[in-house]
């Protein structure tokens, strides 16, 4: 059986899709890529069950990657990536119940600000007055951290002691 040149189309671009964005090497920045990839099918054939499945697919991949990001208090990737899944399946069943727990760890968790790591002087030069020994001026260097934007008082540390 011949399969007509429109089918043959779709097949060769799905094809195409699933060898550039292998289902399980998808990651939040390719994900809107493939999903871009498969609507660009859609286009041609709005109701085309292979790619639709295939979509259907990559939201539930992108879904299974939220989870790790919301416990580990990545919230910002984490609402990027619910983005991403809003886009690509919009009706998702874990769709509205990873918004409210990233809601929830929002209302939970204190303000942070994103520190970028480097290298900076530490100490107070040798002519300053009270100066103790210790506190030669000296290069210090650390990683990305990321800082509580304002005091944490107690309840707030217990609050979040709990979550951990």
């Amino acid at each position: 059986m011949k399969v007509p040149r429109h089918g043959q189309q779709l097949a060769e671009r799905i094809q195409d899709c699933a060898a550039r964005f292998p289902a399980a090497a998808v990651t939040l920045a390719t994900s809107l890529d493939a999903y871009t990839c498969y609507s660009d099918i859609l286009a041609l054939e709005a109701g085309h069950a292979a790619t639709l499945a295939a979509i259907q697919s990559l939201g539930d991949r992108v879904a299974g990657l939220i989870p790790p990001l919301l416990e580990g208090y990545r919230l910002k990737e984490a609402e990027a990536a619910l983005t991403n899944l809003q886009r690509i399946s919009p009706e998702h069943p874990k769709l509205a119940a990873l918004q409210e727990d990233l809601q929830g760890r929002r209302e939970r968790f204190p303000v942070m600000l994103d520190i970028p790591g480097g290298c900076f002087q530490m100490g107070s030069p040798s002519a300053e007055a009270g100066r103790e020994q210790d506190e030669r001026p000296h290069e210090v260097g650390g990683g990305d951290v990321q800082l509580g934007r304002f005091e944490v008082r107690e309840i707030v540390r217990i609050r979040i002691g709990a979550i951990h």
